[in-house]
């Protein structure tokens, strides 16, 4: 993540619980450090030909940006969404709408994505809404 400065990237960390469920580490690629999906895309892009189809793993709410992304180095993309922050049958409530520490990290989360998608959309990544 961009905003983590630990020395342990997501992609090493990642590996290492692949191969901790039995996944054979010279089977697994990891991209060199990078700082936003963009710079992702393009180290994906330098480990496999961008002619190839890739699953696509990332929260539901970043999927739209992301795949725009990855599909501008050439990619096929095959979405597969984790990590929702809502359901369907999410029913509110008053006390859903006090400030409290859960809905002010979704606020944050919601904000960086709006962010990153006008800043995208500026590159030419994605389209107008």
């Amino acid at each position: 993540m961009p905003c983590d400065k630990t020395k342990t990237t997501e992609g090493a960390v990642l590996k290492e619980y692949a191969i901790s469920n039995g996944i054979p580490s010279d089977k697994i690629l990891v991209t060199k450090d990078v700082e936003n999906t963009a710079d992702e895309a393009a180290a994906v892009k330098e480990l496999i030909s961008s002619s190839r189809r890739i699953i696509l793993v990332t929260s539901a709410y970043h999927m739209y940006r992301a795949k725009r992304v990855f599909e501008k180095q050439g990619f096929i993309v095959i979405p597969y969404k984790v990590d929702f922050k809502a359901t369907k049958n999410d029913t509110k409530t008053l006390m859903d709408f006090l400030v409290n520490a859960g809905n002010l990290e979704l606020t944050e989360t919601g904000i960086r994505e709006v962010i990153g998608r006008l800043f995208y959309l500026g590159k030419g990544y994605l389209q107008k809404y």
